[in-house]
């Protein structure tokens, strides 16, 4: 009690996670996204030039958001996304593709073997089962 005779009041007690509203999932969700297929095409660029081309077409990773509009503009002619220098050293759309596929394809059994190794060892705690 106060001084005064009044009871003091205590704060209420938040739940320990941080909630996020629709708004805010949407734009961590879409901001992942973007940085996860910039990443995954700067790795498809550099793999493709190595493998298939002249070179690694020496992007920076800090161009991801350059070459994610540039590719979304015309995935036809992926070389095209990547600055001026770059674009002699990667190989045509077939390759290029053939590369793209072969990483998210070894990306996802990467993760499908991370998701399971998860479940296997209890991670889940029962829900989903």
């Amino acid at each position: 009690m106060r001084a005064t005779g009044h009871p003091v009041s205590h704060p209420q007690h938040r739940h320990p996670r941080a909630r996020f509203d629709t708004a805010d999932q949407i734009i961590i969700g879409a901001a992942g996204a973007l940085f996860g297929f910039g990443a995954l095409l700067w790795l498809t660029g550099e793999f493709a030039g190595r493998l298939f081309g002249d070179g690694s077409p020496g992007a920076d990773p800090t161009e991801l958001v350059g070459i994610v509009l540039r590719f979304a503009t015309d995935p036809g002619d992926p070389a095209a996304a990547w600055p001026a220098g770059g674009h002699g050293a990667l190989p045509g759309p077939v390759p290029f593709y053939i590369c793209l596929a072969c990483l998210f394809l070894l990306g996802f059994v990467f993760g499908l073997g991370l998701w399971r190794m998860w479940r296997s060892s209890g991670g889940a705690s029962g829900s989903f089962t």
